[in-house]
């Protein structure tokens, strides 16, 4: 959430206002940190992102890949995108956080973006990304999940049957995979 000054100005649009100015000077370096790229996303300034990541000073895998986490998060895909160009970016960092995190949230193009890359393993923690993707009923990015060999249906089917996500439940249903019951049996025994 971005906080205002009492002048009801964003502080975090004031500091990149305020790095800009310095940057024209040659004497300051102006990826000190690496957090240019970070506030640049944090204020949704995603053309600024951009940019950052052609200078070659900047360093878009700092702060254990900050930048690849928070535009997945925010379903920034051309970000991601060009993230993704530069080696030393991680999309796997965190347990594959960025796709877990696409999945949830339903960002279907960061997600497609994120399975092409090989390093990027969509069935970690348990089958997070499915499992979520089908709790909060995004069908698209569930369909795209599924296509992945790796992924393992079991979990999410239990949790789309929680929530009550109907149209969820008969994609998976309709998958021709084995569902493993004893897996996906993680619900409170009730004794009658």
């Amino acid at each position: 959430m971005l906080t205002k000054d009492f002048t009801g100005k964003s502080r975090i649009g004031e500091r990149v206002k305020h790095i800009n100015v310095f940057e024209k000077d040659k004497r300051v370096h102006p990826v000190t940190g690496d957090n240019r790229i970070r506030i640049a996303l944090e204020s949704g300034n995603l053309k600024a992102a951009i940019e950052l990541l052609k200078e070659k000073r900047v360093d878009p895998s700092a702060d254990d890949n900050c930048a690849i986490r928070w535009a997945s998060k925010n379903g920034y895909v051309e970000v991601v995108k060009e993230l993704l160009k530069d080696k030393r970016v991680d999309p796997s960092v965190y347990d594959n956080w960025a796709i877990r995190v696409a999945s949830e949230r339903g960002h279907l193009e960061v997600v497609k973006v994120l399975l092409k890359d090989e390093r990027v393993d969509p069935s970690v923690n348990n089958n997070w990304a499915i499992k979520m993707a089908s709790e909060y009923g995004h069908a698209e990015v569930v369909k795209v999940l599924l296509k992945d060999e790796r992924v393992d249906s079991s979990f999410a089917v239990l949790g789309a049957l929680c929530t009550k996500k109907f149209e969820i439940i008969e994609l998976l249903l309709n998958d021709n995979r084995r569902i493993h019951v004893l897996d996906a049996n993680i619900t409170t025994r009730h004794d009658s």
